[in-house]
């Protein structure tokens, strides 16, 4: 047998230096080890594995790691790769050629499993996707939601005329989603005056709970909702020194065809005063009843018509009832986008009694010296 030639080189430069003395007993360890590692040194051009040894990337005992739950697994790829190069020695060219049997058989074995693993992680990314899905409804729709309304109203009486109507009134609705099924709504309400005064006035603030509309049979969708009213004006702040307004407004909708909806919408207030009379020695109004009647007409996807008719009805803290009223509406709107509408319309209302002639059963639709015209825009944001 030939002794390796790293042992040989070594064993010539200690001889060289003096260093040592070979005995009969060095003789036979020398021969002993030479005997172990081979017979024979390792020529330069033999052919091996060692490259694919080398970029075998698993360790057997972080392979053969179990997981019952794939989404475990999922979760735990990132830490399982960073455990397998942690724990990855590179094989010296002496290991190889000791263990070459042993860890080609290995690689041999545990190959499999890593390709196994691989696609064990992409199946349990599928479920993922699987499990958890989002519909189309909760992509489209943010939680927080607001809305831009913008009117523009007047009248035929002159300018200089002291009941002139000229101002812009603007709405600003912010809706927050609750849940899927619950909604909250900040309704902040200001009017600009521009034929006489040119005030600014904030009025009162509504903030509204409202649940998903659902059916009630035969066709009708009930839809239920609270509001608070917040005295923000100046009238119930300081006239009337309203405290608080509770208010229950459900709407109630049925469809009359395809392209046509009824709608009902009753609002039941209940005001908190301080006094029962306001400071200019006006009855305050503790109870109010607003019913409105709408017909929502759609002439095509972008067009629409919508006449309503109002009625309101106030009562104060004796229990008298006190200036019933109507108001008609008809509106005519053009969709532009899915988030702005324009739309323009008339107003015209009275007194429901008049003092001198009793109760009126007659409803004016439209009259030159009372009604007023609007012009508006709708922006969601």
């Amino acid at each position: 047998c030939i002794i390796p030639l790293k042992i040989k080189k070594e064993f010539d430069k200690h001889i060289k230096r003096g260093a040592i003395l070979l005995n009969a007993k060095a003789l036979s360890g020398l021969l002993l080890f030479s005997l172990f590692f081979g017979c024979n040194e390792l020529p330069e051009n033999k052919s091996t594995d060692i490259a694919n040894i080398e970029n075998f990337k698993a360790a057997p005992a972080v392979v053969e790691k179990s997981f019952g739950d794939l989404a475990e697994l999922s979760t735990s790829m990132q830490e399982i790769d960073k455990e397998v190069n942690a724990k990855k020695v590179l094989p010296t060219k002496r290991r190889i050629k000791i263990k070459k049997k042993k860890v080609v058989a290995k690689a041999k074995i545990t190959k499999p499993v890593i390709t196994d693993t691989v696609q064990t992680k992409k199946a349990a990314v599928n479920k993922t996707v699987i499990e958890l899905p989002k519909s189309e409804e909760a992509l489209k729709k943010p939680k927080f939601t607001s809305t831009l309304d913008m009117t523009f109203n007047t009248d035929n009486k002159a300018q200089e005329s002291d009941d002139k109507t000229y101002s812009v009134g603007t709405w600003i609705f912010l809706r927050y989603a609750l849940s899927s099924e619950y909604t909250a709504r900040l309704w902040i309400d200001v009017e600009k005056d521009m034929a006489q005064s040119y005030e600014t006035k904030i009025k009162d603030t509504k903030i509204t709970f409202s649940k998903k509309g659902f059916e009630l049979g035969a066709g009708v969708k009930f839809s239920p909702s609270v509001t608070t009213v917040l005295p923000t004006s100046e009238k119930s702040k300081r006239n009337e020194e309203l405290q608080l307004g509770i208010e229950v407004n459900p709407t109630l909708s049925y469809k009359l065809a395809p392209s046509t909806t009824l709608q009902y919408l009753p609002r039941m207030v209940k005001n908190f005063h301080e006094y029962e009379t306001s400071r200019t020695n006006a009855v305050n109004t503790e109870y109010k009843l607003i019913q409105f009647y709408v017909v929502n007409h759609k002439l095509d996807d972008q067009w629409y018509m919508e006449p309503a008719v109002i009625y309101s009805n106030n009562w104060s803290y004796k229990g008298t009832r006190r200036d019933p009223s109507y108001l008609t509406q008809f509106e005519l709107g053009y969709k532009y986008t899915d988030k702005l509408t324009f739309a323009a319309g008339t107003l015209t209302g009275g007194s429901i009694f008049e003092r001198d002639k009793g109760a009126d059963t007659n409803i004016e639709v439209y009259d030159r010296d009372i009604t007023t015209y609007y012009a508006k825009f709708i922006l969601d944001i």
